[in-house]
């Protein structure tokens, strides 16, 4: 059996206008050839589609089933080329971005303004993801592209650093420190710590605990949350103090202070990360508004 996608469109336009000369005209065709091809369909399903011997022609019980299933086909049909050709011209496509909250809060929202402006008809995801879960997720193609704390080594990926900025502290409206706006990380010393996991984000946690060392301790860390939202609540509740990026201040809520570090080694990176086979069209046009960090 070998039923075309040309003959199902001439079939849904004779089952719309039930009469042979008004859907060649519709499609632009002469009549016999349109008869025809709807005989011709016929014979290679077996059945009947139209009742002829009525006035106008009506479909028959095999020919409505065929038009309930047609019409979907010849629907995603559409989608499916209108899709190919706004990927293939830049007009269209979908982009799915992973980022960490710092990026997500620092460089993303000025780069997503641009790019949606050059680029209106792309759709943008975007998944709060951590840094070594999005490796994972780039290479398996699960985002096009990730914004994480540090390069990726691998050979499949390639990483480009494209911000950086400074960490500050959280600390709660109660600290003896709160009324600072910049404290000397060697002053925490006696803290307790809220930190993430060191698998979420190696290079940053590093960059933090190493902070600590050069000051001559060693962090004392109380309890370990992945989210920057958990931790800041948890630092207005008492429960300790956090070094996050200076751009989570933004998720700061009432009962915590952020001054920041005065250190000129307190800050951490943001990495674009992508496929190094990588051809998407909107990958390669974000990667383009990108600024040198």
């Amino acid at each position: 059996m070998s039923v075309e996608i040309r003959q199902l469109r001439y079939f849904i336009t004779v089952a719309e206008e039930l009469n042979f000369a008004r859907a060649a005209k519709r499609l632009a065709m002469a009549q016999p050839p349109l008869s025809q091809a709807i005989r011709n369909l016929e014979t290679e399903l077996g059945v009947q589609l139209f009742d002829r011997t009525r006035r106008p022609i009506a479909l028959t019980r095999a020919g409505r089933a065929l038009l309930a299933e047609a019409l979907p086909i010849i629907d995603q049909l559409a989608y499916v080329v209108e899709a190919t050709r706004r990927a293939g011209t830049s007009k269209g496509g979908h982009l799915e971005i992973g980022a960490v909250s710092a990026a997500q809060l620092g460089i993303l929202p000025k780069l997503l303004r641009v790019f949606h402006t050059a680029y209106p008809d792309v759709q943008i995801g975007i998944d709060d993801i951590t840094s070594s879960h999005q490796l994972a997720a780039i290479r398996e193609g699960r985002i096009d592209i990730g914004f994480l704390h540090s390069p990726a080594y691998d050979p499949v990926l390639e990483t480009r650093l494209v911000h950086r900025e400074g960490l500050s502290l959280v600390l709660p409206t109660t600290h003896r420190l709160s009324s600072l706006s910049s404290v000397e990380i060697s002053e925490l010393g006696s803290e307790t710590f809220i930190m993430f996991d060191r698998a979420e984000s190696p290079a940053l946690y590093d960059q933090i605990t190493g902070l600590c060392r050069a000051a001559g301790f060693r962090p004392r860390i109380r309890q370990h949350v992945n989210r920057f939202t958990a931790i800041i609540s948890l630092v207005a509740v008492g429960v300790g103090v956090a070094v996050v990026p200076a751009s989570i201040e933004r998720m700061a809520t009432s009962g915590v202070v952020v001054p920041s570090i005065d250190n000129p080694l307190a800050f951490c990176e943001i990495h674009a990360c992508w496929r190094a086979s990588e051809t998407s069209t909107e990958v390669r046009n974000l990667l383009s508004l990108i600024e040198p960090a």
